[in-house]
């Protein structure tokens, strides 16, 4: 009884989790900036290696959003997360997912 109780906490937790990840994205669609520091510890590390050729770095929550209201000046968005794999130890949680963004220039006009 008490591993299946385990094993629905661990689904609740996994799900609050991912719960995260997406309300992330969706406030960076919204541009709703205060959402989106409020997922965010004081400090986070962000990886864009492959994404942009730029080292791993800890910044703060406050430089984090900051760079997310800069680069999507003129851009609408959708952030899209899949294949959510989420890892739990004591109070530190992992969510490793494949992540795709689709930006459109609002300023874009065909000739």
């Amino acid at each position: 009884m008490s591993s299946e109780l385990s094993a629905i906490q661990w689904m609740i937790q996994r799900c609050k989790i991912i719960d995260i990840v997406v309300g992330i994205a969706n406030a960076m669609d919204d541009k709703n900036w205060q959402k989106l520091r409020k997922y965010l510890a004081d400090e986070v590390y962000i990886d864009y290696l492959e994404f942009r050729d730029e080292l791993p770095q800890q910044i703060t929550a406050e430089a984090y959003v900051q760079q997310r209201i800069d680069g999507l000046i003129g851009l609408k968005t959708l952030h899209i997360s899949t294949n959510h794999e989420v890892s739990i130890i004591k109070d530190r949680a992992q969510c490793r997912s494949a992540f795709s963004s689709i930006e459109y220039n609002l300023s874009y006009t065909s000739q």
